[in-house]
């Protein structure tokens, strides 16, 4: 009975060990170990949001394409999961929570393989996000990541 009790501690050491392992080098020296911070993504991503309703159509596919990338790096980062740990932090709370948080958290899930879809509706989501995951990687600017979508889409039907 006893040991049952000691292996608790020294598994949580051990997995507190592994976490900060990675911001040590080699020599023992603390690295700088970046975070990702979601609320000002958030906050950046209703910036451009906001600023497209007065651009021409070349600036406006410039910020598009930035939009995706910053929407697709807050899925990656579980940032509409986690949003309630985060949403004090935005200027844009009130908006947040006027939003369908938990269906949002849900899709986050869903992308990242968290939770199995339950529709063909799901599997469509999940596809048309691992496109533009792939196109994003692969292009720099709205004209290509649109045709890239259009083939991959294609392709995948």
């Amino acid at each position: 009975m006893k040991l049952k009790y000691t292996i608790k501690p020294i598994i949580v050491i051990s997995i507190i060990g592994v976490i900060l392992a990675g911001a040590w080098d080699i020599t023992g020296e603390v690295q700088n170990v970046s975070v990702y911070n979601c609320a000002e993504n958030y906050d950046h991503f209703i910036m451009l949001t906001n600023e497209i309703k007065n651009m021409n159509a070349k600036q406006f596919q410039i910020t598009d394409f930035d939009g995706r990338q910053i929407i697709g790096d807050l899925y990656e980062n579980r940032c509409f999961i986690t949003v309630q740990s985060w949403a004090f932090e935005s200027d844009n709370e009130e908006l947040i929570w006027d939003g369908n948080w938990e269906k949002i958290a849900w899709s986050n899930q869903l992308v990242l393989g968290e939770i199995e879809p339950l529709t063909k509706g799901d599997q469509r989501f999940i596809l048309n996000y691992q496109i533009s995951k792939i196109a994003l990687e692969q292009t720099d600017n709205m004209q290509d990541y649109d045709k890239l979508v259009s083939k991959l889409t294609e392709e995948a039907k």
